[in-house]
């Protein structure tokens, strides 16, 4: 079933089909300087692990913070204690279903309009 939509609103003084050129363009920029520095981002996400990692062994009980000085950036790796709720624990006791309830969120998604090209000679 197809719940596209087509209706001819306005927010905030703007018609929704301007909002969403404008959303779709700004969508097209991001996309392609991402994808200029994929790589960059993936290298970068390794060698953060990395002085984590070198900077937990620095830690002690004591800790809540160790700090490594590099020449631009101060990398820090700081504990962080909470809690959580073991639902494991609840469903064998027979209380997870007691105590679970709905909850409704929303979220706006985007997929290629591949008839985009076709209107556009592209």
């Amino acid at each position: 079933m197809d719940n596209t939509i087509k209706i001819h609103k306005t927010i905030d003084g703007k018609d929704i089909e301007e909002l969403i050129g404008e959303a779709e363009h700004l969508q097209y920029l991001v996309d392609k300087k991402h994808a200029e520095i994929e790589m960059q981002e993936k290298r970068l996400k390794e060698l953060k692990e990395q002085i984590k990692d070198y900077g937990l062994k620095f830690f002690t009980d004591k800790d809540s913070q160790v700090s490594v000085k590099g020449s631009m950036f101060i990398w820090s790796v700081s504990k962080v204690v909470g809690s959580e709720i073991n639902k494991k624990a609840l469903q064998a006791d027979g209380l997870l279903d007691k105590y679970t309830v709905e909850k409704i969120t929303y979220r706006l998604t985007q997929a290629i309009n591949y008839e985009y090209g076709k209107e556009n000679n592209e």
